[in-house]
This record gives C-alpha cells, sequence and structure tokens, in this order.
C-alpha cells in the first residue's frame, strides 16, 4: 500500500512537533518545583540536617551520620515557614532503632525553630 501525501505529513508534523517538545524539556532552565535537599531532623538531640539529593539517596527514617542510629526523620517546610513534622513523617516514629528515645517530644506540625 502506498503512503498518501496528507499521511505522510501527519508523520513529519508528528516527528517534528515531538522533536521540539523533547528538546524543550531537554534544554529549559525553568525551576521543576522539586526540592534539592532534604530536610532531617534527630529525634534525640533535635539537630537538624540538609542533605543534598543530588549526591545522596536516603531511605527515610535515615541512620545519623555519626552514631549510625537510625533517628533521621524527615521535617517539610513551606515556603518561608518554620519546619515542621508533617503527618506521614510522624508514621516514621515507629520504625526507629529500639535504643532511640524520642526525647524532642515530636508531634504533629511541631516546630524546631
Amino acid at each position: 500500500m502506498k503512503a498518501k501525501p496528507w499521511q505522510i505529513m501527519v508523520i513529519v508534523l508528528g516527528l517534528a512537533g515531538g522533536g521540539g517538545f523533547l528538546a524543550w524539556n531537554l534544554f529549559s532552565t525553568a525551576d521543576d518545583g522539586v526540592a534539592k535537599s532534604y530536610l532531617l531532623v534527630d529525634v534525640e538531640t533535635g539537630t537538624i540536617y540538609r542533605v543534598d539529593k543530588t549526591k545522596y539517596h536516603l531511605m527515610i527514617p535515615a541512620p545519623h551520620p555519626e552514631t549510625g542510629k537510625v533517628c533521621l526523620i524527615g521535617l517539610s517546610q513551606e515556603d518561608g515557614e518554620v519546619p515542621y513534622v508533617s503527618q506521614r513523617d510522624l508514621g516514621t516514629l515507629r520504625v526507629l532503632d529500639s535504643d532511640v528515645k524520642n526525647k524532642q517530644s515530636i508531634r504533629r506540625r511541631a516546630s524546631f525553630f
């Protein structure tokens, strides 16, 4: 079966549009809205850590960088707001190491600054 001219035009326009969309996504420098770092808090000391997402990929709760105990949970922060423990991150308190004590009394929307 021979392709008709309008069918060839549809294929060419589809490929050109797809190529243009791909180039736009690859070369656009607009902010994608994804945070570049994790914000974590040590439930024993209250120390806040900022971890670069491009270098480290963590499971939350995360191990402490010095002691190795799993005692770091995630913090959430809206633009300009005080960091807080979200309801989702509160659930990670159940899976901390057994010898970790929650000395900061972390609860919903608790702030750390």
